[in-house]
């Protein structure tokens, strides 16, 4: 009877052993009823930590996938049956983190806040600064637009006239120099009022006039060199002359990140700094309007020091022209 009895207790055995399954990886249960993988798994299966009916990190329970792993699948913890997808999204904003902090070598690697809308009618923001501020010699200004009208100003050296200005005209973006023969130089193509966020940079010095239009060089004209105008006493964004002896025309869409520099500029500087904010004491950095307002504000402070900030003109506040979120 004993031997009987030892008999059937390891027949018993073998046949649990059997219905669990015997391999611990082969996806349809493991030796600690699925191991690392089968339906019903510790860390697998359709309702196991890791595994799926197939592999360690795969099949219908896995822990990136699956119908029940604990970070996917349908019964899972994160995630649908694509489970994964969750952390691949927080991927994605830190890799948008991490290109923010690439400018960061004269920037704080921030994002845009807000921007400022213009009604295209009355709306002028007058950016004073101290009586010669804008160099006639070494100079550069930059900002963001964005706008479905043809033709506007977008921020000009103002004071007694005007010079330096970026605008756009019939749809290209331009920039003017009084030379004073009159030096205006745009983009060939005449595509910018299109609603889309745009950035346009306008440089003058020893390398000459430049104006560039999202990061790339779209016109110059290396003989102008420097600007006869110098009854420069401050700056003036949306509202202005558009080209020499032009119409004086508002602008309407909205602006951001506006910054003017007694240096002139390369691509390469424009380009490393423009999508990122920047350090208020970047060398050559005269005046910085980041335009992140909000409410019923009537001035656009400047981040540098000392700060020269912007007064609003002819805008309403309700509803508040400060907009969010803005150009980067």
């Amino acid at each position: 009877m004993r031997a009987h009895a030892l008999t059937l207790t390891v027949l018993a055995s073998w046949l649990t052993f059997t219905a669990c399954g015997g391999e611990s990886d082969d996806g349809s249960g493991g030796t600690t009823s699925g191991g690392k993988g089968g339906s019903g798994g510790t860390t697998g299966g359709s309702g196991g930590t890791t595994g799926g009916s197939g592999g360690t990190t795969g099949g219908s329970g896995g822990t990136t996938g699956g119908s029940g792993g604990t970070t996917g699948g349908s019964g899972g913890t994160t995630g649908g049956t694509g489970g994964g997808a969750t952390d691949g999204g927080a991927d994605a904003s830190d890799a948008k983190s991490d290109a923010s902090d690439s400018g960061s070598d004269a920037s704080d690697g921030g994002l845009s806040i807000g921007a400022l809308r213009f009604d295209g009618t009355n709306d002028v923001v007058n950016l004073s600064t101290a009586a010669g501020a804008a160099s006639e010699t070494a100079f550069s200004s930059e900002l963001w637009f964005r706008s479905v009208k043809q033709t506007g100003m977008l921020l000009e050296v103002h004071g007694g006239g005007a010079d330096r200005s970026l605008y756009l005209d019939a749809g290209k973006v331009c920039f003017y120099v009084y030379t004073p023969s009159y030096s205006t130089i745009c983009t060939t193509a005449a595509t910018y009022a299109d609603g889309v966020w745009h950035h346009a940079a306008g440089t003058l010095g020893a390398a000459g006039q430049y104006l560039y239009v999202d990061g790339a060089s779209a016109a110059s004209a290396p003989a102008v060199k420097t600007s006869a105008f110098s009854g420069d006493t401050g700056f003036r964004a949306g509202y202005g002359y558009i080209g020499p002896n032009g119409v004086l025309t508002y602008f309407a869409g909205d602006l951001d990140e506006i910054r003017v520099w007694s240096v002139q500029r390369t691509a390469s500087e424009i380009n490393a700094s423009k999508s990122v904010t920047i350090s208020p004491t970047t060398t050559g950095l005269q005046g910085y309007w980041k335009l992140d307002e909000t409410g019923g504000a009537t001035v656009a402070a400047d981040a540098t020091t000392p700060a020269h900030n912007g007064t609003l003109v002819g805008f309403t506040a309700s509803p508040s022209p400060w907009i969010s979120p803005g150009a980067f």
